[in-house]
């Protein structure tokens, strides 16, 4: 996984947008930046508000990602295979498992909505531990969000390396 990589055309993205989330795409979104806050593998983030005001990211899963991502897999799955067979070592290091456990992993990777329930699950816990006022995550937009497209609030921060290691609590 690359977390730099060349941006899908803007095009493209809206054109994800209306395929996931019909008109909405085009009547939900005030705005959309053309440059990405970010380019990597699997998806790319683009900043944005709604047409309430309120500034959101949207998170677009890069097209055909999940057929080269099984591409990816099966392959792994073959050397896991032959390493397994050829190599005392590979079995001891268990290859398979590792793979099977990456390819849950990914999967997982590839599903915003279960993204979206980790990220509200997460709020929850904050929420009934009483530690809400000191940390939280972005709100998701459910309305907004599908297994390829996921958009919550945008958070404005500043990166922890600026404090020069030393991060005031």
């Amino acid at each position: 996984c690359l977390d730099n990589v060349r941006p899908i055309p803007l095009a493209r993205v809206r054109r994800i947008l209306e395929e996931d989330l019909g008109e909405l795409a085009t009547s939900a979104f005030a705005e959309l930046d053309d440059k990405p806050l970010a380019s990597a593998s699997i998806a790319q983030v683009h900043a944005g508000t709604l047409h309430g005001g309120m500034p959101i990211v949207v998170k677009v899963q890069r097209p055909g990602i999940r057929g080269r991502i099984e591409q990816d897999l099966a392959l792994m799955g073959l050397v896991a295979r032959v390493g397994m067979a050829c190599s005392k070592l590979v079995r001891r290091a268990n290859l398979r498992g590792i793979v099977e456990d990456f390819r849950r992993t990914i999967r997982e990777e590839l599903n915003f909505v279960a993204e979206a329930d980790n990220i509200e699950s997460f709020n929850a816990l904050l929420e009934r531990e009483g530690l809400h006022a000191l940390a939280r995550a972005p709100r998701v937009q459910r309305e907004l969000t599908t297994t390829r497209v996921l958009t919550m609030e945008r958070f404005f921060g500043v990166l922890i390396e600026h404090y020069g290691g030393a991060f005031p609590l």
